[in-house]
C-alpha cells in the first residue's frame, strides 16, 4: 500500500467564558496567572503480539501556536511545550502554555493557544479480523489563580482526544469515531488534573485500512484591570473569551 500523506483539517470551536466584574475604587493591584498542560502518547499494540499490520502514512500533523498581550500593559503568554511524534504505531503529543497580567502598568490581558493531532495508518493485511489492543497514557492538568477575583479573570481549558477513521466505499466518505475525550475547562481560581492509561482494543478488518489520530489542545487567558486614581470606582466589567475546549465541536477531513 502506498505511504499516504494525509493531514486532519482541524476546526476550532471555541467555548467562551465571561466575567461580570464589580465596581472597584482607585489604587487596587491584581495579578491572574494562568498554566495549561496536555500530554498524550498513543501505542498501538504495545507489546507486538498480533502480527498481520503493516504501517504506513506516518506524519506529523502541522501544530498550531498563538499568543497574544495587551500592548501597555503587563501581560505575558508564552508556549511552554510544544512538540509531537508520529511512528509507525505510536504517537505522542506534549503541549503547555502559560500567561499572566498584571494591571500595574495599566489594563492587561494576555492569551495563548496550542493545538497539535498526530496521526498514523494500519492495515490488516490477513484474510481474517483482528483485535488490535491499544494503550493511551494521557495528563491533563489545568491552574488559575488571582490576587484579587474583584479586578480580574482567568481561565484554562485542556481537550485530548484520540479517534479512529475509516474509508466507506459505499459512500465514499471518512467515517471518524471518537473512542477516548477528555475535556477540562476552568474559568475560576483553581486547579484540575487527571493522569491515567486508557486501554482497549479495536477491529481491524481483513485487507481494511485504520486511520488513528490524536489531539491536544490547551489554552488559557488572563485578563486584569487597574482603574484610573482619585478614587472614583469604575466599572471593570471584563469579558473572557475563548477559554474552554478547543476541538469540542472539531471535524477532521482527510484530504487524498
Amino acid at each position: 500500500m502506498e505511504s499516504s500523506d494525509k493531514f486532519f483539517g482541524l476546526g476550532k470551536t471555541l467555548a467562551a467564558g465571561a466575567f461580570a466584574l464589580a465596581m472597584l475604587p482607585a489604587g487596587a493591584l491584581a495579578t491572574a496567572t494562568f498554566d495549561a498542560t496536555g500530554f498524550a502518547a498513543l501505542s498501538l499494540d504495545p507489546l507486538g503480539e498480533v502480527s498481520g499490520i503493516v504501517y504506513s502514512g506516518a506524519a506529523i500533523d502541522d501544530d498550531t501556536a498563538f499568543t497574544s498581550a495587551q500592548p501597555g500593559g503587563k501581560a505575558v503568554a508564552t508556549i511552554d511545550t510544544d512538540s509531537v511524534l508520529a511512528l509507525d504505531g505510536f504517537t505522542l503529543q506534549d503541549a503547555a502554555v502559560s500567561g499572566s497580567a498584571d494591571p500595574s502598568g495599566g489594563g492587561s490581558n494576555a492569551f495563548a493557544s496550542l493545538t497539535t493531532s498526530t496521526s498514523f495508518e494500519a492495515t490488516n493485511t490477513t484474510g481474517g479480523d483482528l483485535t488490535v489492543p491499544f494503550d493511551l497514557d494521557y495528563l491533563a492538568t489545568a491552574s488559575t489563580s488571582l490576587t484579587d477575583v474583584l479586578n480580574e479573570a482567568v481561565g484554562a481549558g485542556v481537550n485530548i482526544e484520540f479517534g479512529t477513521y475509516a474509508f466507506d466505499f459505499n459512500t465514499g466518505q471518512f467515517i471518524e469515531t471518537t473512542l477516548f475525550q477528555l475535556v477540562y475547562s476552568l474559568t475560576a481560581p483553581g486547579i484540575l488534573g487527571d493522569q491515567d492509561l486508557y486501554s482497549d482494543t479495536v477491529e481491524i478488518g481483513a485487507g481494511e485500512t485504520l486511520g488513528f489520530y490524536v489531539d491536544v489542545d490547551v489554552d488559557g487567558q488572563a485578563t486584569s484591570r487597574n482603574p484610573p486614581g482619585g478614587g472614583v470606582p469604575v466599572p471593570a466589567t471584563l469579558a473572557l473569551l475563548g477559554i474552554g475546549l478547543i476541538g469540542l465541536a472539531s471535524r477532521r477531513r482527510l484530504q487524498g
